[in-house]
């Protein structure tokens, strides 16, 4: 549950506000955080903001909340997890759509130029499914295919480690595993 105060209103301390709806649903509410601000992330199919993924500076510290975004995903590669934050720095210290726009440019740039270390673009996945129980042609099923021709086998449960080299190809050569040499 969201709780936003209103300007001039007499305002309920947090706890109390809980205590009372605690009693009346008999589900037991606690305070977790107050935030300076907060973005919800949008829903895939929908512009509502899904309450379950957000970001938000914790107020009256210098610490921000992620909650259901890439870069609180253990297979998220270092340097997404690197800009993502990045960016939510730049929303709170500029509080301009074009500032952080310019940040998320910069980091792009740099992908571009070829001037960031393959592994900070490495992504692991824990499979599932042994590889020909996949129905779909993702990314992990390329990289698990890359490896079966590499005479690595991956079973459920174990991780496959890739870096995604021309994702617009729906083959294994839209990955390279990690353990390969990651030049290019």
């Amino acid at each position: 549950m969201w709780v936003t105060p209103i300007e001039g209103k007499d305002q309920t301390s947090l706890s109390e506000l809980a205590s009372e709806i605690s009693d009346q649903v008999e589900i037991r509410l606690e305070h977790e955080a107050h935030y300076d601000w907060i973005a919800f992330v949008p829903l895939r199919d929908s512009d509502a903001g899904a309450l379950t993924k957000y970001f938000g500076k914790v107020a009256g510290e210098d610490e921000y909340k992620y909650r259901g975004i890439k870069c609180r995903q253990r297979s998220t590669p270092s340097y997404i997890d690197d800009a993502q934050k990045a960016l939510i720095r730049a929303v709170d210290e500029y509080h301009d759509p074009e500032a952080v726009c310019e940040e998320l440019r910069s980091w792009v740039d740099r992908l571009k130029r070829g001037a960031v270390d393959p592994s900070e673009l490495v992504i692991m996945n824990r499979v599932s499914k042994h590889r020909e129980d996949y129905s779909q042609s993702t990314r992990s099923v390329a990289a698990l295919e890359r490896a079966a021709d590499l005479g690595l086998t991956r079973a459920p449960g174990q991780s496959v480690s890739y870096v995604v080299v021309d994702d617009a190809k729906h083959s294994r050569e839209r990955v390279m595993l990690a353990s390969e040499e990651l030049s290019e």
